[in-house]
């Protein structure tokens, strides 16, 4: 009952405010209304709950326009037809509604009294609403009529994936253009002057990359400058001096004779200019305030397109020196080679010097007498074999004598002590003799 009386009570209102129509400033409309509630009877093909209440969706236009519809960008909040709004600037601070508004001018650019026009102007709405009034029962996510209406609801979930959309304008104040010029090599380096110059615009946003298509290009005719102390001269119609420009492939080939180059300064910066005018197509939706950035009224939106146009200034600069060539240098003569230093001398190997008198050794103690050994029974005599008659040769002064003759006696004192000096005297000449030899070989390495 309280949805019909609404509706009531908003087409007594457009009657009343076609009556009191007022004049509106250039950038400002009336707003106007049809007073039909869309969700109502069999006028859209769209399920809506049974159990939810819901709310009215009533197609707006202004006054100057009626293809220039209009939709409701805050459902929590009246309007009335009659009142006058005027422009806010665009809707950059939700590029999803943007989205959604320009999609359905651009696939509904009639206004029609058809149910498949108004089953588009309401899902659009419904949609709107969905990003402006989050916290309403009947668009919020997880809602009935996303469940009733699944192209709804994917409408819904695309428009999300435009949320950080960079509008138009930001687009192109992100875009700039490089110049790069590379001189083309010749046979005879003072045969004139011949470069090719590169021209490439450049998104430097990943949003912008994606939409470069949107864009169009118009290029001015480029100058060749040539600069001298600070001071520039224009020379692009000088005789001999020839710039083409292939827009196809955006490059630029600049040709100066040798006749006309030689003119030049011997020292010069060559600087070429190109101005490149950017148009595009608005993707970004207006939105309308009863004042101008506030309105205690609801806040409207739509789409229009629109020119967006923007001039990217390019400049390339290059220095060009002309110096002469000059002459080659003799080269040096080689210097003569040094003479070889003549060898050393080996030197005469030492003498190796006598070795030194052992030292006398120290008088060994006197041994003790052996005991005289016990005659053996009868029954412990055991026949000795001969195997344990071992022969063991002793040297002495590098003489080899047969202990096998010698008595088993205890020596004397004078005896132990002569073997021991002559077994010593031995060992000192041995170890004499072997580093002599050592050292004479040592020697004979160095050499």
């Amino acid at each position: 009952m309280l949805k019909k009386v609404t509706c009531i009570l908003l087409a007594c209102l457009t009657f009343i405010g076609f009556a009191t129509l007022v004049k509106a400033e250039e950038n400002s409309f009336v707003l106007k209304s049809t007073g039909i509630d869309l969700t109502e009877g069999n006028k859209t093909t769209l399920n809506y709950p049974k159990n939810t209440e819901t709310p009215p969706v009533i197609r707006k236009f202004t006054s100057d326009d009626s293809e220039n519809t209009l939709f409701c960008l805050d459902m929590d909040v009246e309007t009335y037809p009659g009142l006058t709004y005027v422009s806010s600037g665009e809707c950059e601070y939700n590029m999803s509604f943007s989205w959604l508004l320009k999609k359905f001018k651009e696939e509904n650019p009639v206004v029609s009294n058809t149910k498949a026009y108004d089953t588009a102007y309401t899902s659009t709405q419904l949609a709107i609403w969905h990003f402006t009034n989050p916290n309403n029962d009947f668009v919020k996510t997880g809602a009935e009529i996303w469940a009733l209406n699944p192209a709804l609801e994917s409408l819904v979930t695309e428009a999300k994936s435009h949320l950080d959309d960079l509008t138009t304008s930001q687009k192109l104040e992100k875009l700039t253009m490089n110049i790069d010029t590379q001189i083309n090599s010749k046979a005879d380096a003072l045969d004139g002057y011949s470069s090719k110059s590169k021209i490439t615009i450049t998104p430097i946003d990943n949003n912008v990359k994606r939409n470069t298509d949107e864009f169009t290009t118009e290029y001015n005719d480029p100058e060749l400058f040539v600069e001298v102390d600070g001071k520039r001269t224009n020379i692009t119609n000088r005789s001999g001096v020839t710039l083409n420009f292939n827009k196809d492939h955006s490059e630029i080939d600049i040709e100066i004779t040798k006749e006309s180059f030689d003119k030049l300064p011997d020292k010069s910066k060559f600087i070429l200019e190109l101005d490149a005018h950017i148009n595009a197509v608005n993707n970004a939706a207006t939105y309308y305030d009863t004042q101008e950035g506030h309105t205690k009224h609801q806040r409207l939106g739509s789409y229009k397109p629109s020119d967006v146009k923007t001039v990217l200034a390019g400049v390339d600069a290059l220095e060009v020196n002309k110096a002469e060539p000059t002459e080659p240098t003799e080269p040096t003569e080689p210097t003569e080679p040094t003479e070889p230093t003549e060898p050393t001398e080996p030197t005469e190997p030492t003498e190796p010097t006598e070795p030194t008198e052992p030292t006398e050794p120290i008088e060994p103690t006197e041994p003790t007498e052996p005991t005289e050994p016990t005659e053996p029974t009868e029954s412990s005599k055991v026949p000795v074999s001969s195997e344990t008659s071992t022969v063991v040769p002793v040297t002495t002064e590098g003489r080899t004598t047969n202990s096998s003759n010698s008595k088993n006696l205890p020596q004397t004192n004078d005896s132990k002590k002569g073997q021991l000096a002559i077994s010593i005297l031995g060992i000192i000449v041995v170890i004499g003799v072997v580093g002599i030899k050592l050292n004479s070989i040592k020697k004979l390495k160095n050499k």
